[in-house]
């Protein structure tokens, strides 16, 4: 059975993600149908339910997966999939993920947090109730990112109860997200 998909950086495969118990990521190649790599996404180590994947934008070997309990980064490798850093997801119930840039991926939680990961290692963790901007300052490029949100009464609409990050996206200039019937535009400054 399948819980999600997506497509390669190149358009040249498809990643799939099996249901839980036996969580499998699976990427397909289009231009040879005999190219395809198999591997777990989550194990007896790793308590996590794997029910999210995306697709690196620069990378079509690698991946990341989000669940319940689970956030990592894994690359392709001769015997299947390896996981990438040492992103500790046990105690998050990633809602929406997203990749950035190649390098850093957003994950939002059931518990309103927007988490930050670069190259494997959590850079930032905000909670989106009193957020209006988002400062990334060492990025790949060494250059200060700063993202500033559109809405202004988010923490005062918020404040009171936790909705889960959904529908996270990214776009040239920055990402959004939707959390109960509102959505959050970040762009670079």
């Amino acid at each position: 059975k399948v819980s999600n998909m997506c497509f390669t950086c190149d358009s040249k495969g498809m990643a799939i993600l099996s249901c839980e118990p036996d969580a499998f990521i699976t990427i397909y190649s289009f231009e040879k149908p005999d190219l395809m790599v198999t591997g777990r996404a989550s194990n007896k180590n790793y308590p996590g339910r794997a029910t999210l994947l995306q697709c690196n934008p620069g990378d079509i070997s690698m991946v990341t997966v989000g669940g319940d309990n689970m956030l990592k980064i894994m690359n392709k490798t001769e015997k299947g999939f390896g996981q990438l850093g040492t992103v500790k997801g046990e105690n998050i119930v990633v809602t929406a993920l997203t990749w950035l840039t190649p390098e850093i991926i957003i994950a939002g939680s059931a518990d309103m947090e927007l988490y930050f990961v670069e190259t494997g290692e959590l850079k930032a963790k905000y909670n989106i109730a009193n957020l209006d901007m988002v400062d990334l300052t060492h990025t790949p490029d060494s250059d200060e990112v700063s993202m500033k949100s559109e809405l202004s009464t988010v923490a005062q609409l918020l404040a009171k109860k936790s909705y889960p990050i959904k529908c996270l996206t990214t776009f040239p200039s920055g990402f959004a997200f939707a959390t109960h019937n509102m959505v959050h535009v970040f762009e670079k400054e």
